[in-house]
C-alpha cells in the first residue's frame, strides 16, 4: 500500500470532526494511517475523515 500511495508528499486539506485545516501528508504508519504535519509543526494520526488534495493555502505560500 505504502509504495502505491501517492499521498505524502503533498499538502492536504483535513476535514475531520466539523474541523478543516491544511496540513502536509508525511507518511503512512504500520496501521495504514495517514501521519500528517500541521502548520505549528505539530503530527497527527489520521485513522478517520476526510482528506482532500487540493491546492492548499499553505501550499501556495512556501
Amino acid at each position: 500500500y505504502r509504495a502505491r500511495c501517492f499521498v505524502p508528499g503533498h499538502w492536504v486539506t483535513v476535514c475531520a470532526g466539523g474541523e478543516s485545516y491544511a496540513a502536509r501528508a508525511v507518511a503512512i504508519d504500520d496501521a495504514g494511517r495517514l501521519i500528517v504535519e500541521r502548520e505549528a509543526g505539530r503530527t497527527e494520526a489520521l485513522c478517520h475523515g476526510e482528506v482532500s488534495i487540493r491546492p492548499s493555502p499553505l501550499a501556495i505560500k512556501k
